[in-house]
């Protein structure tokens, strides 16, 4: 899944060619080795460009984002406090991005270390702790009160997203 953002930095064979954009996302996926998804936001125009942005595929570490807003929402709530805090245990423990699976059992991190570690280092086993703190059900309804289908459950703790639900997700942060 490939989320990308147009920006001040616009390559030179797009200056001033608002209409060549979607077009070169559209090469630009079809080139790839892998199924793609792509949510283009223009700045300058204030539109979004899509190519095969319904679909729901495998999330890999973007799912993280959805998540990590999930979370914030909960707390806003009332349901825990960013200074709450969560002991590391060895079922936690992921390989992958992140740097928490190299601490010892029994380190404790605040929700908002933890929050800070799965958002800026794709952190697999912050992701982890906050997924057994707030659990994936209520995630799962609020991706559906958004119109996609919930995908995470006690076995699956990736799921799949689409571009689209990414889209989403970075309009409510």
């Amino acid at each position: 899944s490939t989320v990308a953002t147009v920006s001040a930095v616009t390559p030179p064979e797009l200056k001033d060619k608002e209409v060549a954009l979607p077009k070169s996302i559209k090469d630009l996926a079809e080139k790839q080795k892998f199924e793609s998804e792509i949510a283009v936001y223009n700045f300058k125009t204030k539109e979004f460009y899509y190519y095969n942005a319904d679909k729901m595929i495998y999330s890999a570490s973007i799912q993280k984002l959805p998540y990590s807003y999930f979370c914030y929402d909960k707390i806003e709530d009332g349901v825990a406090k960013l200074s709450d805090t969560k002991v590391f245990l060895e079922k936690f423990r992921r390989g992958g991005t992140g740097i928490l699976k190299t601490k010892k059992s029994g380190t404790t991190w605040t929700l908002e270390q933890l929050l800070y570690y799965t958002i800026q280092c794709s952190d697999n086993t912050g992701y982890m702790m906050l997924q057994d703190k707030f659990g994936y059900q209520e995630y799962n309804k609020m991706i559906q009160n958004w119109g996609f289908k919930p995908t995470l459950s006690s076995t699956i703790k990736y799921g799949r997203v689409s571009a689209k639900l990414i889209e989403r997700s970075l309009k409510e942060v």
